[in-house]
């Protein structure tokens, strides 16, 4: 389970702290039963040695209640055309003055290619990490090993860092030709991500969206796995496999959920654990060849197996 600091107003000082030149210097944190030092410094994205040092300690013992001064990580942002220095406060959460101070900036101008100290990212609702990286033109896996990620989840107000001053290319989601997914380091078309979405959207509309992820990611191990088609056109559309192409639902417009979930198959999130069949026992209950398969996940109304 991932280490979450508590948000609760009465405890935690929401504010930064500032330098005379304005720059962020820290947060204000109150140390919750069970906390350590260690535990701080990870979900903070900092050292011990800096909080220790930031708050005068000659040991790492602390006790709740205990008021410390974390500092505040900044991540990097590369300046794309068309930026501006109100658009990247919107984007980080913060203002014009605060970033203008992390940099030493006098003035607002700002020019593309150049990279900036921001604030860390607060994550928003619909946000997945396959769209973060297409938003600073990162990978999935680079963001996830900035951050200690060890899974594919975020979730609402969370704070990531961020790096894209590293020399990636960025890319505009509307506009890219293709994306990576860190599973396979393969690379999927638009046209593909829209497939994937329509048979999502046909044969998984209604479920959990970690069910939708889930068929859309059984979809990518067909693709791998030398018993199917090797392409994801190819799985969908053989023979009697899924319903949706027989009766016509594959060519509905997907819901933006069933882009969201082919995205996040694409990016390497396979809730179904590898499997490569999955089937509603309810409508199917008596199928011989379903059920002598060992099944591998439970999500919704599906069962998922290999």
């Amino acid at each position: 389970m991932q280490y979450k600091r508590k948000m609760v107003v009465s405890l935690l000082v929401g504010l930064f702290l500032f330098l005379g030149s304005g720059q962020a210097l820290a947060e204000q944190y109150i140390v919750q039963p069970g906390d350590t030092l260690y535990l701080i410094s990870r979900n903070f994205k900092t050292s011990v040695n800096s909080i220790m040092s930031s708050n005068g300690l000659t040991s790492t013992n602390i006790y709740p209640g205990q008021a410390l001064y974390v500092p505040a990580p900044s991540g990097k942002y590369k300046v794309k055309s068309g930026d501006s220095l109100y658009t990247i406060s919107r984007l980080f959460s913060t203002s014009v003055n605060n970033i203008k101070s992390m940099n030493g900036l006098k003035s607002a101008n700002i020019y593309p290619g150049q990279v900036l100290n921001v604030p860390l990212y607060t994550v928003k609702h619909g946000d997945t990490l396959y769209l973060l990286s297409q938003k600073f033109g990162l990978s999935v896996a680079s963001i996830k090993s900035l951050n200690g990620l060890t899974g594919n989840t975020i979730y609402p107000w969370q704070k990531l860092l961020i790096n894209s001053g590293s020399g990636a290319t960025a890319t505009t989601g509307a506009h890219t030709a293709s994306v990576t997914a860190s599973r396979s380091g393969s690379s999927y078309s638009r046209s593909e991500v829209l497939l994937l979405a329509r048979l999502i959207n046909g044969e998984s509309r209604g479920e959990p969206y970690e069910g939708q992820v889930a068929v859309g990611a059984v979809v990518l191990n067909r693709v791998k796995s030398p018993l199917f088609p090797n392409t994801i056109s190819g799985v969908v559309y053989q023979r009697n496999e899924f319903s949706v192409v027989n009766d016509g639902q594959i060519n509905l417009t997907p819901s933006t959920t069933a882009i969201k979930a082919a995205e996040n198959a694409m990016s390497g999130w396979d809730p179904s654990n590898g499997a490569l069949y999955y089937w509603n026992p309810v409508k199917s209950p008596n199928n011989r060849f379903l059920n002598s398969r060992p099944i591998v996940a439970r999500i919704g109304n599906h069962v998922f197996a290999k």
